[in-house]
């Protein structure tokens, strides 16, 4: 999260970009965030299916969000992503996202993208630096 980020309610982050996806976030802590969407239309790739990059958006701002939870900010560093299902049109899919280390100028995070039926759509491991 960048310092022009702003939390209105607690649970929702106002960024354009995730914003314009639909995507939400549904839950933060010091080092935890869910965030979440549901595949439109204009989601879609040429297969009909979620595209890679919606899913990769949502998987890198729920773990950005945990990675500088109280902190100024940070940047990706480094996002590696594991697609193993497939996003429908309806579908709903949740990103939880949890630090596993954070150091004065680096958070370690893994991440696992479920659909509404429990399903893994995604795991992610990525890596943050921080901004002081």
């Amino acid at each position: 999260m960048h310092s022009n980020d702003h939390i209105s309610d607690g649970t929702t982050v106002h960024r354009s970009v995730t914003k314009s996806l639909g995507i939400e976030c549904v839950e933060r802590s010091d080092t935890h965030a869910v965030f979440a969407v549901t595949m439109r239309e204009d989601h879609q790739n040429r297969g009909g299916v979620m595209h890679g990059g919606i899913t990769a958006t949502l998987i890198d701002s729920a773990c950005g969000t945990a990675a500088v939870a109280g902190l100024k900010g940070g940047a990706t560093a480094s996002l590696t992503i594991n697609y193993l299902a497939p996003v429908r049109l309806g579908d709903t899919i949740t990103c939880t996202a949890s630090v596993n280390k954070r150091t004065r100028t680096l958070a370690f995070v893994d991440a696992s993208t479920v659909n509404q039926d429990g399903d893994i759509i995604a795991t992610a491991t990525a890596v943050f630096r921080i901004i002081h």
